[in-house]
C-alpha cells in the first residue's frame, strides 16, 4: 500500500477555484480502482495551504491515476492558483492498524 501526503501552498484569492476543483478531483479519483482515500482540505490556520492525503493499493494504481482525463483537467487548473510551494512525499507502508488510545 501506498500513502501520498503532503501539501501545496497558493494564492489564498484563488481558494474557491481551488475548492472547485479538488472537489471535482476527489470525486472522480474515489471512483478510481485501488484508491482507498483521496482528500485535499484547506488548512484552517492557513488559507493558503491545502493538505494532501492519498491511499492506494499499489504503484500501479496510482500511476493510472496520473492517465485519467480528471487528473487532466486538474492539471490545467493548477496553473490559475498561484503555487508558491509544494511538499508532496510517497510512502510504502507495509502494516496497518487501528490507533488506540
Amino acid at each position: 500500500m501506498l500513502v501520498v501526503a503532503g501539501h501545496i501552498d497558493f494564492d489564498p484569492a484563488t481558494t474557491e477555484r481551488a475548492k472547485e476543483a479538488c472537489a471535482a478531483m476527489m470525486a472522480a479519483t474515489h471512483e478510481e480502482p485501488g484508491n482507498r482515500a483521496y482528500v485535499f482540505s484547506i488548512d484552517t490556520s492557513n488559507p493558503g495551504r491545502m493538505q494532501i492525503f492519498e491511499c492506494w493499493d499499489s504503484q500501479e494504481d496510482l500511476d493510472a491515476h496520473f492517465t485519467l482525463p480528471h487528473m487532466a483537467d486538474f492539471q490545467a487548473v493548477v496553473p490559475e492558483l498561484g503555487i508558491s510551494a509544494m511538499k508532496i512525499d510517497k510512502y510504502h507502508v507495509s502494516s496497518v492498524e487501528p490507533m488506540r488510545t
